[in-house]
């Protein structure tokens, strides 16, 4: 995220106001109108607002230049599909039954059962409008991920492992990966 504020010269509260921020035409104009301001009190934004594109493409671009470093874990901002066809980034989706998820989210976010169900489901009808919208692809699919992980059944600590396990593995493959998805 510092390098995307760095680029677009913006602050962190604008920069994550867009963090995966699907656009909606007239409705988006709407509610960014009423962005949430450190004080509580909704306050419009001006008018020379960068748009959720902006934010998308400087995504992209900050995405592109991390891989080529070789080193971190990129998390969401569909990096998947961005970067299905470089040969040594692994992609892994976390995942889980709905309820499971929920009780996980309650646990780990100290949340009520219900709070945990709304921010769950909010979470991923957001993702998946993300992904449709700007890549044309359901996030669900296997086809975009090397690995996917019930990280409501398989603990933390031994996620970890598998997904170290298979990065070894994907950056030594002596052919190189074959490409997964659509494209």
């Amino acid at each position: 995220m510092t390098r995307l504020i760095a680029l677009l010269d913006v602050s962190y509260d604008d920069a994550a106001a867009h963090d995966e921020k699907v656009g909606a035409g007239w409705l988006e104009r709407v509610l960014t109108a009423f962005a949430v301001g450190d004080t509580g009190v909704p306050t419009p934004l001006p008018d020379d607002a960068l748009s959720a594109d902006d934010f998308r493409r400087a995504t992209e671009e900050v995405l592109r230049r991390q891989v080529t470093t070789g080193e971190g874990v990129i998390v969401g901002r569909g990096a998947v599909v961005l970067l299905r066809e470089h040969p040594t980034a692994l992609r892994v989706r976390l995942d889980g039954p709905p309820d499971r998820r929920d009780r996980q989210a309650a646990a780990v976010q100290n949340l009520d059962p219900d709070a945990a169900h709304r921010a769950c489901a909010q979470f991923d009808r957001t993702h998946e409008a993300y992904f449709r919208q700007f890549y044309g692809v359901q996030i669900q699919d296997p086809a975009l991920y090397h690995v996917v992980l019930d990280s409501t059944a398989i603990g933390a600590d031994a996620c970890v492992e598998i997904i170290a396990r298979a990065a070894d593995c994907l950056a030594s493959a002596p052919t190189g990966p074959s490409t997964n998805g659509p494209g």
